[in-house]
């Protein structure tokens, strides 16, 4: 996520915080697009160009094989709407990862 992104989330988590409302609620932030973990492993791959195979591995109990959050309750409650599509997010926080000094 790009780091301007994150600093507006924070923004909303502490409004969440803030009204009653929120209290004792799970709050999602999503596109409500399924998205497996083989779709995002393959945009990041078309980003980095990388053409070898996606490793696959047994399955584990407490795996998530989708997830397709809805933002419904966000926006009803906090006013919060999707501002940044997934694929465009992806290559922003991409951009940022690789603009980041390893240590």
């Amino acid at each position: 996520m790009h780091p301007a992104d994150v600093r507006r989330l924070c923004g909303d988590s502490k409004l969440a915080y803030e009204i009653d409302e929120c209290r004792c609620k799970i709050i999602n932030l999503g596109t409500r697009v399924q998205l497996s973990i083989k779709d995002l492993v393959s945009e990041i791959y078309k980003y980095y160009n990388y053409t070898g195979d996606i490793q696959y591995y047994p399955e584990r109990s407490a795996d998530v094989r989708r997830l397709c959050a809805s933002s419904e309750l966000a926006k009803k409650i906090l006013k919060f709407c999707v501002e940044i599509p997934f694929n465009e997010g992806l290559k922003l926080t991409l951009d940022w990862y690789n603009h980041q000094e390893l240590v």
